[in-house]
């Protein structure tokens, strides 16, 4: 799963630039376990009180949307990513990635 967003092979899937097809049922098939992949990985990054509020979600584009417009004011899919890369380093330390989203929405509530 850690090859997830980080190896740029399902960065389309949250761009936008793989689109879910509607021909033929077999590439819609592999869109969707892909696709449900991606998801699954944004999700396991998450703390169970954030990932409840993402977890109904129909896409993986649909999940990292609703991150950009509630954790970042600049809309940068750059910085976007490379929070996600943060998360993803901080899983591996100390801090716990949830403990980060969690601080960072506090700090992005304070300031609206």
């Amino acid at each position: 799963m850690m090859i997830g967003i980080a190896s740029g092979e399902c960065t389309g899937f949250i761009t936008g630039e793989k689109p879910r097809p509607t021909t033929p049922p077999t590439a819609l098939s592999r869109w969707l376990a892909e696709d449900a992949s991606v998801k699954a990985f944004l999700l396991n990054h998450m703390t169970d009180g954030i990932r409840k509020q993402y977890v109904f979600m129909q896409t993986a584009r649909d999940i990292w949307v609703s991150i950009k417009d509630t954790y970042f004011e600049t809309g940068n899919d750059v910085q976007i990513y490379e929070l996600m890369k943060k998360i993803r380093e901080l899983r591996r330390g100390e801090s716990s990635a949830g403990n980060f989203m969690e601080n960072h929405q506090e700090s992005a509530r304070a300031k609206a």
